[in-house]
């Protein structure tokens, strides 16, 4: 069985779909939209009825809510927010959601076990961004949360995306890449945006660049939505592997 990321090129690009029990990770600059591609996941989930978990380190929930309100997403029995953000600001924004009290690993496992506990498992975690979280551990300290996290979503039948920015240390970047099934790059190149699948353990597959854009709906409260485009032409598909941040 396959589940759906929720964009229909990407979908395509992933072969359908990607397996119940696999890990992607989502490794994008500043300015193409990685947040996007994060929430688009969630609402794909709680439309299935997926149980679904958003540690949301990135920003204060309530912009995350904001986002979700315009998607339709209702925060119901298969949606937990983690706030991992609201420690640095001494208040939480919400009473009912599960906080991370510091940036601290062993909290950051404690409240998964909590919310995987309250809401069940055959579902979808989404880390966005896993940079907070790890921010001020050393490699071997977040290997070893690692081996935990992706165990306990690999034996439990969940999807797991975690989101990191193609900016941000490499050893912390290699080691997530030797746990995930696969990457989904973003860059961008000359005012366009551009999408990659690479699969970490599938040397057949082609991987190739393809171009991709956000679309506004009919209003300002609509929701964005992304479009991938034709893949690119071989010139530009060289250029942009030699800026890939997984190489």
């Amino acid at each position: 069985m396959s589940r759906k990321f929720g964009i229909d090129g990407l979908d395509r690009l992933l072969g359908g779909g990607f397996d119940e029990s696999s890990s992607i990770g989502i490794l994008g600059e500043p300015g193409t939209d990685r947040d996007l591609f994060n929430h688009i996941f969630t609402e794909t989930g709680v439309k299935n009825n997926e149980p679904t978990i958003y540690f949301c380190s990135n920003n204060r929930p309530m912009f995350l809510r904001q986002d979700f309100e315009k998607r339709e997403i209702n925060e119901s029995e298969c949606l937990e927010i983690v706030d991992c953000y609201s420690w640095k600001l001494g208040k939480p924004d919400s009473s009912e959601d599960l906080v991370m009290g510091s940036s601290n690993l062993n909290e950051f496992l404690n409240l998964y076990n909590k919310a995987r506990k309250k809401i069940g498992n055959d579902g979808r975690s989404v880390i966005d961004s896993i940079i907070n979280i790890v921010d001020f551990e050393d490699l071997s300290a977040i290997n070893n949360v690692l081996q935990i996290l992706f165990a306990e979503e690999q034996n439990s039948n969940n999807s797991l995306l975690i989101s990191i920015s193609s900016d941000y240390r490499k050893k912390i970047i290699n080691l997530i890449e030797s746990y995930v099934s696969g990457f989904i790059e973003l860059k961008r190149l000359r005012g366009n945006k551009y999408i990659k699948v690479h699969w970490m353990s599938n040397n057949d597959y082609k991987e190739r660049w393809h171009q991709y854009s956000i679309e506004k709906g009919v209003s300002k409260n609509s929701a964005l939505r992304v479009i991938i485009g034709d893949e690119v032409g071989d010139e530009l598909n060289i250029e942009l592997t030699k800026k890939s941040g997984l190489i």
